[in-house]
């Protein structure tokens, strides 16, 4: 977890922090269960889970052992709630100017300007620039567009019974069940990835579970909002 093994098994703290929770490029794994970590792990080994952004990810699932597996996903399932608040969610039509910098992360520009938020638009923003330092106690701030997290909230229950809701796999605070994933607290810009993933085929196999038959109901919208939503919950 701390240092990895070379040459092919990178550090997991180097990515997702050693709170777990991660930037908006990697996940937010603190607090997951542990057999999911693991099965997410095989996922990857197997081709179920193609990560297009990351192939180290698939690198490392190759290589690492199931002992050192099992325990990095023991140390990230046993990091309590209460360390695993890292984003906060506000709704606005304008949000702080900001810019794409080290990492792939938007960090605030200088001054009191502000930009246009579209309907289908989210800035993710990091809270300070010691996010550059991977300072692990720096979140992150999603702007999301007014409405969106009402909106969100209906397409979680169900969207007016098109499907099944969030809340009857994944618990009904969005805290995990069972081996589902906790959806509360975690990063919209992910959330969003992952759903987009499912639905373009990235992510597949007994892994997806009951996801395969949801995700084609989604819009862009529909995806934008519950990311949104999730994002505001508590963790």
């Amino acid at each position: 977890m701390a240092h990895g093994e070379k040459p092919h098994v990178i550090a997991c703290i180097l990515c997702h922090l050693p709170n777990g929770n991660g930037h908006p490029e990697s996940a937010s794994i603190s607090g997951l269960s542990e057999k999911y970590i693991i099965d997410q792990m095989h996922a990857f080994r197997d081709g179920d889970r193609e990560n297009i952004r990351a192939p180290n990810m698939t690198e490392m699932a190759y290589a690492i052992s199931e002992k050192d597996l099992k325990e990095a996903a023991r140390y990230f399932a046993r990091i309590p709630r209460s360390q695993q608040k890292w984003m906060r969610v506000v709704e606005t039509s304008r949000a702080p100017a900001n810019h794409v910098g080290a990492g792939g992360a938007r960090f605030f520009d200088k001054g009191a300007e502000t930009v246009p938020l579209g309907p289908d638009m989210i800035y993710e923003v990091a809270e300070s620039e010691e996010v550059e330092l991977r300072n692990d106690h720096a979140g992150f701030v999603d702007y999301v567009p007014m409405g969106s997290l009402a909106k969100g909230r209906i397409v979680a229950m169900g969207n007016r019974g098109q499907m099944r809701t969030c809340g009857s796999c994944h618990g009904d605070d969005y805290r995990g069940h069972d081996d589902a994933p906790r959806l509360a607290g975690r990063s919209a810009y992910y959330l969003i990835r992952q759903l987009a993933d499912m639905r373009a085929g990235y992510r597949k196999g007994p892994a997806l579970g009951k996801m395969k038959d949801i995700v084609p109901k989604l819009s862009d919208a529909d995806i934008l909002n519950v990311a949104a939503y999730m994002a505001s919950q508590e963790p």
